[in-house]
């Protein structure tokens, strides 16, 4: 809600892979946001964080975002 200034914790983000860390995380906007690591591990939320999706994904590690503008966001990976 602040630019990342601070955060609050919410329920735990479980893996529903086999392994891998979160190694990195993005927001689009308040609500839209990716959170990725090694592995396949890659979850979405369009709530701010209190939810996170699992998003499989056929690419390993997505672990850095980059806002390029209000509509446009890249990620990269292995």
């Amino acid at each position: 809600m602040d630019g990342g200034a601070n955060w609050s914790f919410h329920e735990p983000i479980t893996t529903v892979v086999s392994g891998g860390t979160i190694q990195g995380i993005g927001f689009l906007n308040e609500n839209l946001g990716w959170m990725g690591g090694f592995d396949d591990i890659l979850f979405e939320t369009t709530n701010g964080g209190a939810n996170w999706i699992y998003q499989p994904n056929t690419v390993e590690s997505f672990n850095r975002f980059w806002r390029m503008n209000e509509a446009t966001m890249f990620c990269g990976g292995e």
